[in-house]
Parts: structure tokens; sequence; C-alpha cells
């Protein structure tokens, strides 16, 4: 069977939701006073500190999500041992069935998801866009690999084979492909490339000042397209150096694109408040 018969049978059948245990079987999961929940979003990558030895804790991901209001919010995940489950569904929009605990370590508050499971999504669930407004229609935490730099970088995507080296593919008419694997990214049924495109913000090296960085709208006017974005931090500041990025779908536009940082958002958040 050739490779393009494969992909068109992968395309016609639909994708069965997929359900990882993490810490159901934990005794001190289950013993845990905090109740169980479900939370769903977008799983992403926690920066570091940077510091080797400096900490006893630290979560290598962490849930974002957006409130029906507009509110950014998030939580990391603590899964220790098992946070290699969970690298295969960075960048996708999944449900965490887990408890939120606040946990003092290293002097400070985490904000934890403890998760029983993970389950990803299917249905409205999966291609609905998250919820947005000023222009944007779905976003996910995506950083194309030539974005790590130490200047803020704008991307603009109008067509699936751009996207294709970005995504370590290989082969022929792979275009199709490379759309598919970001429309599931962004958590929508499909990206129509007639009308919408797609643009990826990435603030470079950033170190305290930034722990996310969030796209806030994208506005046409004298013939051109601007995208604000804001950096985003909890009290405290962040744990170290990343690369904080975000990669919004929009409405097709053919003119000029730019990028401009938009006013300090507050913290996200109180740090001792789940």
């Amino acid at each position: 069977m050739s490779l393009a018969v494969i992909l068109l049978c992968l395309a016609a059948s639909p994708a069965q939701p997929v359900v990882v245990p993490l810490l159901d079987g934990e005794t001190w999961y289950r013993e845990a006073k905090a109740e169980e929940a479900r939370f769903e979003g977008v799983l992403e990558r926690n920066p570091g500190s940077g510091r080797l030895g400096a900490a006893t804790r630290f979560n290598s991901y962490r849930l974002s999500w957006v409130d029906a209001a507009g509110k950014p919010g998030g939580r990391e995940v603590y899964l220790p041992g098992k946070a290699h489950l969970l690298a295969e569904y960075l960048g996708q929009r999944v449900r965490l069935v887990a408890k939120a605990v606040d946990a003092e370590a290293d002097g400070k508050t985490f904000r934890e998801l403890w998760p029983a499971r993970l389950e990803t999504l299917d249905g409205a669930a999966a291609t609905a866009p998250l919820a947005g407004t000023d222009g944007i229609l779905a976003r996910c935490y995506w950083r194309p690999g030539s974005t790590l730099q130490r200047e803020p970088r704008l991307s603009v995507f109008r067509a699936g084979e751009q996207l294709v080296p970005y995504l370590r593919l290989s082969g022929g008419s792979l275009d199709e492909t490379a759309t598919k694997i970001l429309a599931e990214r962004l958590g929508v049924a499909a990206i129509d490339w007639k009308k919408h495109m797609v643009v990826s913000v990435s603030a470079g090296l950033r170190g305290q000042d930034a722990e996310r960085l969030r796209v806030k709208k994208a506005v046409v006017k004298d013939k051109v397209l601007t995208v604000f974005y804001c950096l985003e931090t909890t009290p405290g500041g962040a744990g170290g150096f990343g690369f904080p990025a975000e990669t919004v779908l929009l409405e097709r536009f053919e003119g000029e694109v730019r990028l401009e940082v938009d006013a300090p958002a507050p913290p996200t958040g109180d740090a001792k408040k789940p």
C-alpha cells in the first residue's frame, strides 16, 4: 500500500480518544484531599531555571487554558517519574482528570495539577477553537524551530508546504499532512488556506520577566495587519530562561504583517489560590 493511500485511510478514519493512565494507581494520589476534576487546555513545556541543582522540584509541563471570559490561566503538571508520558501530546489540546494542589517547596508555592489520567479530545471538544477575540480563531503553543534566537520573531504561513520543514517532515506531497498536524495542535477541524493563515510569534530568549507569551489581537489598519502580543509571568517571576511563543489561526490576509508588543499584562493568577 502506497504512502498516499495510507494517509487517505488515516484521514477518512475518525481518530479515537486515547486515555493515558498517570497517577490513578498511586496511593499518595488517592489520599490527596483535593477534589478530582476535569481540566481542558493546551499542554505546554514549562521553562526551566537554567541553574543546575538549584531546585528540588521542577515540573516539565504545564496545562494552559482560556476561560469563557477570555482570561488566560494554567497550572504546572506534577508527574514525578512519568513526565515522559506527556511528550507526544505537547502542543495539543487535552483533558486532564486531576486534582488541583498548591504545593510548598523550595520556598515558593507551586500551583499544580496532579493528573490521574490524560484524555485526548474528540468531536466538538477537540475541533472547537479556544475562546478568543480580536481576530484570533484558535491558538496553541508551537514554535517553528528557526525562532530559537534572542530577538522577537514573527513567522507567517499561508500554505501547508511552508510548514513542512518546521515539522521535520520528509518525502513528497506532505503539505496536506503538515496542515492536518497543525490543525490538530490548534484544536480545529481543518485549516482552509483560502480562508485562513497561521501566525507564530516568538519572544526570543527571555528570563524571569516572561513565563509565557500571549497573542492579544490582530488588527488591520492602513492595509497592514498588526499582530499584538504581551509577555506574562506569575507572581515572583518565571523559573528561568526560555523561549516563550504562541501560534494563532487568523483569517487570511494577503498584505504586510507586522509584530508589535502590547502593554504588559498583570500576573496570571494568585500563587496562593487554586
